[in-house]
């Protein structure tokens, strides 16, 4: 039995994988990237819309959508150094470094509601909130200075997850992957080519925003069989509630904290689908949430009900700051 990734659950782990975080660098990539990257209006690699069975008494092939960010590797963290970077450079004199962060959260919703995710998203709402707070003149070499805090999220190495490499390639030999994230599309799938898992999805999507419609869309170009189709991810607002209501089963997989804008109460899912939340360990072993998530998966069959596990939300904060040393998730 297979150990899904992330946080400590109890799970069946081979004691020889590896449980530190993997870096993944130019020099270590061993394979070029050639999967597609799909869009509502360029054509994608497709399977068969139906989905054998295997023999009986085991699982039918399954497909999982699997979120980026947060999922597959550390993103957050990197904004979080660079936001303390940008709050210490601004040394507010009235502000708190609290209220600096809050005010650049209200910053940042405006900012993606206009001009979406990503990092020139970013670079823009720490501009601006600069701008907002300071009452002396931004000069061109404090833009230059304040770009450079966003500029060193893009230089990070990649930071794979725990047991996701070797969770995705077991994966990708019984199951359908397609990767289901949001941003620009450029920045996105540079971070998938370097991380090197590539190989195991057979599509890539790479949507401005992840919602009802844009799951019905998706799971319909690809031929998905909703009672036999999963999202794998850890926002609440992005990966778990659209996928379920349109109507997918989920498996919740939390980061240790949230960004705020993906902050949302998790819903219940509809009768005949599945929701399952990976986030605490029982103390018998320490392994990742999304490893012993994908179990799960295995053991399922169409139309089959498994216990509903939905015991955390995130209430609505969107005008409130996180603590500062908080993480975030980009996605």
């Amino acid at each position: 039995m297979l150990p899904i990734w992330h946080t400590p659950t109890a799970a069946y782990i081979p004691q020889a994988w590896h449980t530190s975080r993997t870096l993944v660098t130019k020099d270590t990539q061993n394979h070029l990237y050639n999967q597609s990257v799909t869009s509502p209006n360029q054509a994608a690699h497709q399977l068969p819309d139906q989905l054998p069975d295997q023999s009986r008494g085991r699982a039918s092939r399954q497909t999982l959508l699997i979120d980026a960010d947060d999922t597959l590797w550390e993103n957050n963290i990197y904004f979080e150094r660079a936001i303390t970077s940008f709050i210490s450079y601004l040394d507010h004199r009235v502000h708190t470094p609290e209220e600096v962060r809050g005010h650049l959260n209200r910053v940042e919703h405006a900012t993606v509601l206009s001009h979406g995710y990503g990092l020139h998203s970013f670079r823009r709402s720490l501009v601006t909130c600069f701008e907002q707070l300071t009452d002396l003149p931004v000069t061109d070499e404090k833009h230059r200075r304040i770009e450079s805090f966003a500029q060193s999220i893009a230089d990070q190495q990649i930071e794979l997850l725990p047991y996701v490499a070797p969770t995705l390639a077991d994966l990708a030999t019984r199951h359908r992957l397609i990767l289901v994230t949001k941003g620009v599309p450029e920045e996105q799938t540079d971070k998938l080519q370097r991380s090197g898992l590539a190989p195991h999805f057979t599509a890539v999507e790479v949507l401005p925003e992840k919602h009802h419609e844009a799951y019905v869309s998706l799971t319909t170009h690809h031929g998905c069989e909703a009672c036999n189709t999963w999202m794998i991810g850890n926002s609440p607002r992005s990966d778990i509630n659209p996928a379920l209501s349109a109507g997918l089963n989920a498996i919740f997989i939390p980061h240790d904290f949230t960004w705020v804008l993906e902050h949302e109460v998790v819903n219940q899912p509809p009768a005949d689908r599945t929701l399952s939340e990976r986030s605490e360990s029982n103390g018998e072993v320490e392994g990742s949430a999304f490893s012993s998530a994908c179990v799960e998966t295995n053991a399922e069959t169409c139309g089959d009900e498994l216990q509903t596990r939905s015991t955390r939300s995130y209430p609505d904060e969107t005008a409130k700051s996180p603590p500062p040393k908080s993480r975030r998730m980009r996605e």
